[in-house]
């Protein structure tokens, strides 16, 4: 899996260059080498000069016994965190988000926002939806 994590955690640095402040954490039942940690640290710079952007990575280790339930523990951190950020975006190692994703929800829950006004707004949420072809071998 950590081929599609890196690809992920591109489109966050991404986000960060395109002038983000992006926060990263990542829950993990894998403990992972200190050379590991390393390199993921050098990789995982932006260098954006603007005040307003920034990229902060943090790995969270989970006993293995949380199995399936690891996909559980974003929650409790969105609640103790929800007047830190505008935007709250939960992902799993496979699917990456890129500036034009996050832009594109954005643009669509200000219509949304328009259509229905700011006090029904809330009633809404824009999702993204995301799929895969299953192409025949011989294509």
């Amino acid at each position: 899996q950590l081929p599609h994590l890196e690809e992920v955690l591109d489109g966050f640095r991404d986000l960060c260059y395109a002038g983000s402040k992006v926060d990263i954490v990542i829950y993990t039942t894998v403990i992972y080498p200190v050379a590991f940690i390393d390199m993921f640290n050098d990789r995982m710079r932006c260098n954006n000069p603007s005040q307003n952007s920034g990229l902060t990575t943090t790995m969270i280790l989970k006993p293995n016994h949380v199995r399936l339930h690891l996909v559980d523990f974003h929650r409790q951190l969105f609640y103790e965190r929800i007047d830190q950020y505008d935007v709250f975006i939960y992902t799993e190692d496979d699917i990456r988000i890129s500036p034009t994703t996050v832009a594109a929800y954005l643009h669509e829950t200000n219509r949304v926002e328009s259509i229905v006004g700011s006090q029904h707004a809330t009633d809404f949420n824009v999702g993204i939806v995301r799929y895969e072809y299953d192409f025949p071998e011989n294509v």
